[in-house]
């Protein structure tokens, strides 16, 4: 007998487009024997011959079947090892469960699935998914996929212990244009990437001109960590509305080519680079908070310049000047991006961060090489205008006034749009050796307030 000719309540058109669903979905197909006990169990009869459906009990099972659980406040449903929290899933998988059901049923199971699936919190970041498993750190173990091991994003890499690819060990070594101790902070940025929890607090600035390798590094980090584990967000781009939600539930935030604009508001930036919890929003959507583990790598032709100037920036950010012309090098690969992403590459990339996670687990501090203690060092002087305003000018002698009008002329010719005020002014030429004192200007006899450098 074949299925058309037994009718067990079951739409056949609807049955067609559930078949294609199937087809597509990764999830447990549903047969139309499923959907009539569906109805079976998840309808009750009323007194006039309709039927209801029972909300709660069809919302228990949909909880029980996908693993639906609350996760940072919102809801997540296990799909192909992870947990995913796009809510458009579970509502397709309940009109595959029920197909007759109506928008306004949707949406009251939906609510009811909000009330009572399970709150459940991160696994801990020593269990790493990855394509062919969960590698449990810890064990130096490849674990099966469990739904009891709560993680929401897998990298795009096979665990292969005996991994092997000469060509990303080359690629490390010219991006950085042999400077080795550049070559370790790869390695250990890497590493870092794949550790759900920025315990070290830093963020990272790739600095250097066109053709330095910037864009394929960051290429072939991204197809490491797999393009749906990572966001795209700007430097400037992390003080918008809505920015700070795409770093949700990401690995790796890539911000290329930043332009070269005075950062105005950090508290994003060193929230996010820190880990510590933060307020996100989605439009449309209800608020919510989250903990960010996503890497922060920014590219630049140069370093930007911030509105705040203190540790809490200096403290957050790692400068890595990129000094290789490789778009000019007679040695140049114009295959070497599509090399270093296959799925040998990738393999290899996995050995090399765990390996290297484990080294920076016990030294607690990345590798800082010399060119980036230079670049920080030249950083802190150009990002703060008063020591550069200081050099350039004669503060000596002249009244509190006449300087400051000539630091606001000076901050209007040299681009920089927010200027201290004058009590800021002050205090900060106090911070670096001048003081004032009240004395009688010769020709008005009036008293006037003048600053005195450390020669006077």
């Amino acid at each position: 007998m074949t299925e058309r000719s037994v009718n067990l309540g079951v739409d056949f058109d609807l049955m067609d487009a559930l078949r294609a669903s199937n087809e597509k979905e990764e999830n447990e197909p549903v047969t139309s024997l499923d959907v009539a006990r569906n109805r079976k169990e998840f309808y009750k009869e009323n007194k006039n011959g309709t039927k209801s459906l029972i909300h709660q009990n069809f919302a228990v099972h949909m909880i029980n079947k996908h693993h639906i659980i609350t996760l940072d406040d919102q809801l997540h449903i296990y799909q192909e090892g992870v947990y995913n929290s796009n809510e458009q899933i579970i509502k397709q998988l309940m009109i595959r469960e029920l197909p007759e059901l109506k928008q306004v049923q949707i949406r009251e199971v939906l609510e009811y699935i909000r009330l009572t699936a399970p709150e459940m919190e991160h696994a801990s970041p020593f269990f790493i998914a990855c394509k062919n498993g969960i590698y449990d750190f810890n064990k130096k173990e490849l674990l099966p996929f469990n739904p009891s091991i709560v993680t929401t994003s897998k990298i795009n890499a096979i665990y292969d212990e005996n991994a092997q690819c000469e060509t990303i060990d080359k690629a490390f070594i010219t991006i950085a244009d042999e400077d080795f101790q550049i070559v370790q902070l790869f390695l250990e940025i890497t590493a870092y990437m794949i550790y759900k929890q920025n315990f070290l607090d830093k963020a990272f600035l790739l600095v250097g001109h066109g053709g330095n390798g910037k864009s394929t590094l960051m290429n072939m980090w991204s197809s490491f960590i797999g393009e749906e584990n990572v966001s795209a967000i700007s430097l400037t781009g992390l003080s918008e509305r809505f920015n700070v939600a795409e770093l949700h539930h990401k690995l790796l935030n890539a911000g290329d080519d930043i332009p070269l604009q005075t950062i105005k508001d950090a508290s994003n930036f060193k929230k996010l680079a820190t880990g510590e919890r933060i307020m996100a929003e989605r439009k449309g959507q209800d608020p919510f908070t989250f903990r960010n583990y996503s890497k922060l790598i920014f590219s630049a032709n140069d370093v930007p310049r911030w509105f705040e100037n203190n540790n809490g920036i200096f403290d957050r950010i790692v400068i890595v000047p990129l000094n290789a012309n490789l778009r000019n090098s007679p040695n140049r690969d114009p295959f070497l991006e599509q090399k270093i992403t296959t799925e040998e590459a990738r393999s290899y990339l996995f050995k090399l961060a765990i390996d290297n996670l484990d080294k920076l687990m016990k030294k607690r501090k990345f590798t800082i090489p010399d060119v980036s203690k230079q670049r920080m060092e030249e950083f802190k002087v150009d990002n703060n205008p008063i020591l550069t305003f200081i050099a350039e000018s004669v503060i000596h002698q002249k009244t509190t006034q006449e300087v400051y009008d000539e630091y606001r002329d000076w901050c209007e010719s040299e681009g920089f749009r927010f200027p201290l005020t004058k009590r800021q002014f002050t205090t900060e030429l106090k911070n670096n050796g001048f003081e004032v004192y009240v004395t009688t200007d010769a020709q008005s006899r009036k008293r006037v307030r003048k600053f005195k450098g450390k020669e006077g």
